[in-house]
């Protein structure tokens, strides 16, 4: 039932106002412990492990836009120098050291070797695919460009923490893309791989690491710039 309500929906969204979900959440409990979680619980605690004992420095957190990224609040408050872009407009998070742009980061206006951390998360698996966060403009490589511009932003050395999609082999859905680990490395030419985790949803909701996947899970990513 739930793959056909998918398919019918397609790469739709429905935007409920800051009030109606106050209201629902009275009589709905989003925190249940039946609900399964989403990837963000493997994705998230992927990044932060990567983090633990790193000096501040200045990061970039792409796709910033999300109602539960802890991503950016967390490292602006541990003194790192934040920014955040997404085409959407502005989210609601607010810090000194966070400072957002809305921009389409294929178009990014940062200089040159700016970055010392760039996270990516749930994100490039929609860039350039129309319909997708208001995206407009169908680019088939929308992918690959994004990934050039954060490793010319990003400095030699610096860090990219990217999660998508996976399966053994590529491929696509309305709004999203799924990756294979080849057709990643290969637009990650210039950068060397750190560390890698798949995990997978099992019927129970948990997620669990494995080594490969013919079904859709999630990969997360360290990667080193050269």
């Amino acid at each position: 039932m739930l793959d056909k309500i998918l398919r019918m929906a397609g790469n739709r969204k429905i935007r409920l106002g800051s009030s109606i979900l106050k209201v629902a959440a009275c009589f709905i409990d989003y925190e249940s412990e039946h609900l399964p979680p989403d990837s963000r619980i493997v994705e998230d605690s992927f990044v932060f492990s990567k983090l633990m004992n790193r000096p501040s420095g200045k990061a970039l957190d792409v796709g910033c836009i999300a109602r539960h990224n802890v991503i950016s609040p967390s490292l602006a408050l541990n003194k790192w120098i934040v920014y955040g872009v997404d085409i959407r407009s502005e989210w609601q998070f607010h810090h000194p050291n966070f400072n957002f742009l809305q921009e389409d980061i294929r178009k990014t206006s940062f200089p040159d070797d700016y970055f010392d951390l760039v996270s990516c998360v749930s994100t490039l698996e929609h860039i350039g695919l129309v319909g997708y966060y208001g995206n407009r403009d169908e680019v088939e490589h929308g992918d690959a460009e994004a990934l050039q511009q954060i490793k010319r932003i990003l400095k030699s050395q610096g860090t990219l923490l990217l999660t998508v999609p996976y399966c053994d082999n590529y491929f696509s859905r309305p709004g999203c893309r799924v990756y294979s680990l080849p057709v990643l490395m290969e637009m990650l030419d210039g950068f060397a791989l750190s560390d890698k985790l798949i995990y997978l949803q099992d019927k129970k909701g948990d997620w669990n690491t494995v080594t490969h996947t013919s079904t859709e899970g999630v990969i997360c990513l360290e990667l080193i710039k050269n």
